[in-house]
């Protein structure tokens, strides 16, 4: 995995090319605690995020890339 990273309203931001998958985009925010309401507003602005990058929710991947590697090399 290669990649560059920003910030962006406390969110980061991680542009990567990971070998035989692709490209992708991961945005993290890094909570103190998991307090559920903490939590649903970080998936909010999470998801508010992909909308201003028009990335459209279909496309999230919910897996690992060591997953999807199994299924490439397999």
């Amino acid at each position: 995995k290669i990649g560059v990273f920003y910030t962006y309203n406390g969110i980061t931001i991680e542009l990567s090319d990971v070998s035989s998958l692709g490209s992708f985009i991961e945005l993290e925010i890094l909570l103190k605690n998991s307090n559920p309401d903490l939590v649903k507003a970080a998936k909010s602005q999470l998801l508010d995020t992909l909308d201003i990058l028009r990335i459209s929710r279909e496309a999230i991947e919910p897996r690992y890339y060591s997953e999807m590697l199994r299924t490439v090399i397999s």
